[in-house]
């Protein structure tokens, strides 16, 4: 019932970047799950088969009732998702030939934080929508392979996870799923330069964390990672 209304409210949004993190987290879901032992892999596909049965049917019916009843008109919703607006991308396009100009002066350590291209888009001048270029722009090479470190441990810490199955891979790959949307999300708007969004990072690396802790503390115990994990989290 949650998954219908927030299907039903994603498409009600009206919000482009909504509706392509949403598909977007389908995909990489699938891709996820891809990294569980066999076993597990397999039982959850045939569980997410069954459910687009379970919740397709309803959602159809869903729609053809607030078309007929409630007389909500989706040639709207999907104009406002396929449209575009002009003078946004164009903005975009002058602002990434700016961005690129400070790049290829310093490519290799940036201009540095706080300093800004010849265009500025918002009362925050040094904040810019394309914001992989503007990492680029202030860190250059360096500092952004630097920051992607961080963003490649957290995968290949959760890939881990996942690998070991059971609850603790569900819940690994949910935390990826969300984290994955936003960092895709954030190659068209600043997301990660607000403060109140930075728990999307640090959320599962504290799991990650947790995990860890736990697998050293086998030793003590006497068990093996496998029969551990099964007992401290099934």
């Amino acid at each position: 019932g949650i998954l219908l209304f927030g299907f039903i409210g994603m498409i009600l949004s009206g919000r482009r970047a909504f509706f392509i993190s949403t598909f977007d987290s389908i995909l990489t879901f699938y891709i996820f799950i891809l990294f569980l032992p066999r076993k597990e892999m397999n039982n959850i596909l045939r569980a997410q088969i069954k459910n687009i049965w379970i919740i397709g049917f309803p959602t159809i019916v869903l729609i053809y009732a607030f078309i007929y009843f409630i007389k909500i008109d989706f040639s709207l919703i999907l104009t406002s998702l396929t449209s575009y607006d002009i003078n946004s991308d164009i903005y975009r396009t002058i602002q990434a030939s700016s961005l690129l100009d400070g790049i290829v002066e310093n490519p290799l350590i940036g201009k540095g934080h706080g300093t800004v291209a010849d265009i500025i888009r918002s009362d925050k001048p040094w904040r810019y929508e394309l914001s992989y270029l503007s990492l680029l722009f202030h860190t250059g090479l360096i500092g952004t392979s630097l920051y992607s470190i961080g963003f490649i441990w957290i995968y290949y810490r959760g890939f881990r996870i996942i690998s070991l199955g059971g609850e603790q891979a569900i819940i690994m790959i949910g935390l990826l799923n969300g984290f994955t949307a936003m960092v895709i999300s954030y190659a068209t708007n600043p997301y990660f330069d607000a403060f109140d969004i930075l728990w999307v990072i640090f959320l599962p690396i504290a799991y990650i964390n947790i995990i860890s802790t736990n697998l050293k503390n086998i030793n003590t115990s006497g068990l093996s990672r496998m029969s551990y994990l099964k007992k401290k989290f099934n």
